[in-house]
């Protein structure tokens, strides 16, 4: 068995340039995640971190909901911050 590299193969320009460039193709969405531990005072969990852009709700089609009148989703992205406003 090979090693593994984790570097990623496709950079944001290329998402841009095959959303832009290739016909039918509506949105692109790049996505970067990683396990890892999170900690709250002396508890810990093991989970999934994922990082991506707002397109990935298009491109899953996943509906975004509407939470007092805010669209909550483009103002987290907008505060690089899905966990607290």
């Amino acid at each position: 068995m090979g090693s593994r590299s984790s570097a990623p193969t496709l950079k944001r320009a290329d998402a841009d340039a095959i959303q832009r460039e290739i016909r039918g193709v509506k949105a692109t969405a790049p996505l970067a995640s990683q396990n890892s531990t999170v900690v709250n005072g002396n508890a810990n969990w093991s989970t999934s971190i994922v990082g991506t852009t707002e397109n990935y709700f298009t491109v899953r089609e996943w509906k975004i909901a509407i939470w007092q009148g805010i669209h909550f989703i483009r103002r987290a992205f907008r505060q690089s911050c899905l966990c607290h406003w």
